[in-house]
């Protein structure tokens, strides 16, 4: 999960310092006709969740879908994993293994959001990011494990930052929600 977070703050960095705002070419709200927010509950009446993963009291909770079908941007996925931030679905992993499939997912996410901008993360694995008005797009593939990740998540994430960051900081964010 920290690897996640880690990721998607380097590739927002990274369109910060662009001279060139990179925006996504189509906006998405959401994954696979699941809307961002939309609480894990109402997900839960026609989906199977399998929980995977629980980062803590007010921090992301990762589950799998039964049955999921894995196949994305042209690619057999290795898996798909749902995130979920206060019970509510803010985003999604696919892991994919190989520079095949990561060649054939950068040219999917491409042609969905148009070119985005590139770069080195910490670990030495290449980024590429999309930003969008409500969603944040990253594509990044570790020659070493030879693992390629989407990571598609709602700006909402960013709120989450924010708590973290007031947090160790020793004051409190308020949220409507």
């Amino acid at each position: 999960m920290k690897r996640i977070l880690l990721t998607a703050v380097v590739v927002a960095f990274l369109l910060t310092l662009s001279s060139v705002a990179v925006s996504v070419a189509e906006e998405v709200d959401g994954f696979r006709g699941m809307k961002w927010g939309t609480p894990i509950s109402e997900i839960e009446r026609t989906n199977k969740l399998v929980m995977r993963q629980d980062d803590g009291k007010d921090k992301f909770v990762f589950y799998s879908m039964v049955n999921d079908n894995l196949r994305f941007g042209g690619v057999n996925a290795v898996s798909i994993r749902y995130f979920f931030w206060k019970n509510k679905f803010a985003g999604v992993v696919i892991v994919t293994t190989g520079e095949l499939d990561f060649n054939v997912l950068k040219v999917a996410t491409d042609e969905k959001f148009g070119l985005g901008i590139t770069g080195i993360g910490p670990s030495g694995e290449e980024i590429n990011g999309w930003d969008g008005e409500v969603t944040v797009v990253s594509l990044s593939y570790d020659r070493i494990s030879r693992k390629g990740k989407l990571v598609i998540f709602s700006k909402m994430i960013n709120e989450l930052k924010e708590e973290l960051e007031a947090e160790k900081a020793g004051r409190k964010v308020e949220r409507d929600f």
